[in-house]
């Protein structure tokens, strides 16, 4: 018996191409981790002191973390060269519970460590605790004041509403602001209890106030006042 090889190849080619035509092909997801230490370094600890010491840092100490701030604007955390490859106090986290040596904003209030050490978001430059996120002790976090522009260091010195009253048919809705047209507020507001808020009644910027920051205590009115009311007050910077 004469047996065609070449046709027989041919045909398990072809039967193989049609399989995988007509079926699918699935791919593993691969990750690959990898730690690697290049250049030198040491440690020693005895006594009363511990010495760590590095030589020829490789690459760069650089971080990016999720979120939607600025400074959290990304979502993978890089740490790169020796510096980053083991922390001094593992068990000392941040706001983000991560260590605290490596988190660009220890107490998580928006603002990073620099910046606080700084003053720097603040107008005059105001340094504030890093590891405080309201470093005034009135529950205001220290980004969000630097958003409102008010004091960082002073307790009664946040964004609120400081009163509301009624007169000549008319509700006056009065509230701390940061003159100086620096700011642009709104007041708005709701018909009722777990009703949104998404009557306008004002939005300018405010005058007055005196330096370095420009408080005031704006006041406007609301003359459609036949129906309750609720009202808040926001900032832009």
């Amino acid at each position: 018996m004469k047996i065609n090889h070449g046709t027989k190849m041919k045909a398990a080619i072809i039967a193989a191409s049609l399989m995988l035509a007509g079926g699918t092909t699935a791919f593993a997801q691969y990750t690959n981790k990898s730690n690697v230490l290049d250049g030198s370094g040491s440690i020693s600890s005895g006594g009363g002191y511990t010495n760590i010491s590095a030589t020829g840092q490789p690459g760069g100490v650089s971080q990016t973390m999720a979120g939607t701030l600025p400074l959290n604007a990304g979502t993978i955390v890089n740490q790169a060269g020796f510096l980053t490859t083991f922390f001094l106090k593992p068990g000392l986290l941040s706001g983000h519970g991560i260590p605290v040596e490596i988190d660009p904003d220890n107490d998580g209030d928006g603002l990073s460590d620099w910046a606080e050490i700084t003053g720097s978001s603040f107008s005059p430059a105001t340094p504030t605790d890093p590891n405080n996120r309201s470093t005034a002790g009135d529950g205001i976090s220290d980004g969000a004041k630097a958003v409102a522009g008010t004091n960082p260091n002073d307790p009664n010195a946040y964004l609120r509403i400081t009163a509301i009253t009624n007169a000549a048919g008319q509700c006056f809705i009065a509230w701390l602001a940061h003159g100086n047209h620096e700011r642009t507020y709104r007041v708005l507001a709701a018909s009722g209890v777990g009703s949104p808020y998404s009557m306008v009644i004002f939005s300018n910027t405010v005058a007055g106030g005196a330096t370095p920051w420009y408080v005031v205590t704006n006041v406007i009115s609301d003359a459609a006042t036949t129906n309750t009311r609720f009202y808040a007050v926001d900032v832009t910077p």
